[in-house]
């Protein structure tokens, strides 16, 4: 029997930590036919679109860039691009050791890292990089989760599991995302992408890991929205 295709979209982001565009952050989305996948320890698939608005736009279609997974379950996308005066590398194009700041110790560990080079093809700096599953995250009514009203809906967290809590909050005009478990530092923000940020919304995460700087959190994890009953307060 043929598997059934089903197209798989990631919406990803890129937080720039260091070199000449420190601060900044660019988006992205990736689609896959997950049909595709044996589900073996691991394997490797190619994306059969991916568009990632960075400096120019880069858009591209079968056969897209790598995309890594273990047992079924996505790891990491490996994609070098980029015209010379904007050459970017995800998870690849780079040596590790390039990556000498101090900013940059979690290349050198081996994680999941985005490299780019200035326009005189010299490493410039590098970024993190962050998945969000469309299918996984819900974007609707607290009020009314199974209105339908953004396109993003999907099922209905409306219980607070055994993980860790996150608030989206407004603070000196901007929408920062903070950790509302207990055994966290409230006033540290979180890794998070801009494009599912809404003032007083909830999410939950498998965990969250304090950068090696110590300035903020990464999300580890799926990221989705919770929906709780009126009558039920988050406060501890």
């Amino acid at each position: 029997m043929v598997q059934a295709q089903e197209k798989i979209t990631y919406d990803f982001t890129v937080d720039i930590l260091s070199g000449s565009l420190k601060g900044r952050q660019f988006t992205g989305f990736f689609t896959y036919d997950s049909s595709a996948l044996q589900g073996e320890e691991e394997e490797t698939i190619k994306a059969e679109e991916v568009e990632f608005n960075y400096l120019s736009q880069y858009r591209r279609e079968n056969p897209g860039p790598n995309l890594i997974f273990k047992r079924g379950n996505f790891q990491r996308m490996v994609w070098v691009d980029g015209k010379q005066t904007e050459r970017f590398g995800f998870n690849g194009g780079f040596n590790r050791r390039q990556f000498c700041r101090a900013s940059e110790v979690f290349i050198r560990e081996g994680k999941d890292y985005f490299g780019y080079l200035d326009r005189y093809t010299y490493v410039d700096g590098a970024g993190v990089i962050t998945y969000v599953k469309r299918d996984s995250v819900l974007l609707g009514d607290r009020k009314n989760p199974e209105s339908g009203d953004h396109p993003g809906d999907s099922t209905t967290v409306t219980e607070i599991p055994s993980a860790v809590l996150l608030r989206c909050e407004k603070i000196s005009g901007k929408l920062r995302i903070r950790v509302i478990s207990e055994g966290y530092n409230r006033d540290v923000n979180v890794q998070f992408p801009r494009s599912i940020r809404e003032v007083g919304a909830l999410y939950v995460v498998d965990e969250v890991e304090l950068s090696s700087n110590g300035k903020f959190y990464r999300t580890v994890g799926q990221i989705r929205r919770l929906v709780l009953p009126e009558d039920i307060t988050t406060d501890h």
